[in-house]
């Protein structure tokens, strides 16, 4: 668990647990299916996102 915040909503803040590693699958800009893991920083950046689009953060 740790504390995490975002630029897009200042001042809030809570603690979340992420996943170190996950698989995303989105669309390019040239609309190819695309999928790649990440872990660490950059797998909670990619939850995080992910959360923000879903409206949960």
């Amino acid at each position: 668990m740790h504390i995490e915040g975002s630029v897009s909503m200042p001042g809030v803040r809570d603690e979340v647990e992420r996943h170190a590693r996950v698989r995303v699958s989105y669309w390019d800009v040239d609309g190819n299916k695309r999928s790649e893991e990440s872990e660490g920083l950059r797998a909670v950046c990619h939850q995080h996102e992910i959360d923000q689009l879903n409206g949960l953060f």
